[in-house]
């Protein structure tokens, strides 16, 4: 039903974009909220995103987990 580039998000429609400037003009909210969404900007307390790599020391596993 869908193709691989709208289901991957990299979709862009202009009507999205007028309704998102006129939502942006009306709640002031809304532009804090689509940086945050983006990861632009962090709320307090919301965390933060890391990385961990992890390695297998083992000769007998074919699979690391």
């Amino acid at each position: 039903m869908f193709r691989l580039p709208f289901a991957a998000g990299s979709v862009f429609s202009a009507s999205m974009l007028d309704t998102l400037l006129y939502q942006a003009f009306v709640k002031d909210y809304l532009i804090t909220f689509v940086r945050l969404l983006l990861g632009v900007d962090q709320a307090p307390g919301s965390g933060f995103l890391t990385s961990v790599s992890f390695s297998c020391h083992y000769e007998l596993v074919s699979v690391c987990l």
